[in-house]
């Protein structure tokens, strides 16, 4: 089956976006992206069976990967904080750069300055 083949146009995809769909408006989260993983290695493997253990080595090899990530992030510090930073910048080409803290970089003492008035100040009112 290729994307461009009337078998995936009018019979896989629809069925596909039906089901899937379906799924989430049950509210069944884990079933609807468990069923678009199934349909995805049925489709690869319906064009070529001889390719879907080389998709599920991947697909093994990406989740190792990715979790690996998400434990990485949650040792990070203040995680609230930073899942609030992500979405907002995720809407404003934002850049970043790490900066070693207290090493003298003007900007970076300056920030120390101005974080540490403020804190004052709310103790102040405290």
């Amino acid at each position: 089956m290729l994307f461009n083949s009337y078998e995936f146009i009018f019979i896989f995809l629809p069925l596909s976006f039906f089901v899937y769909f379906f799924l989430l408006q049950k509210r069944l989260m884990i079933g609807a992206k468990g069923f678009l993983v199934f349909a995805s290695l049925f489709f690869y493997s319906w064009w070529n069976i001889a390719y879907l253990p080389i998709i599920l080595s991947s697909l093994l090899f990406n989740y190792i990967i990715g979790n690996s990530l998400n434990e990485n992030f949650k040792k990070v510090k203040n995680v609230d904080l930073w899942e609030a930073y992500l979405e907002a910048a995720a809407a404003h080409n934002v850049h970043g750069t790490w900066v070693r803290g207290h090493n003298g970089h003007p900007e970076n003492e300056r920030c120390d300055e101005l974080a540490r008035n403020e804190a004052e100040g709310i103790k102040a009112t405290l």
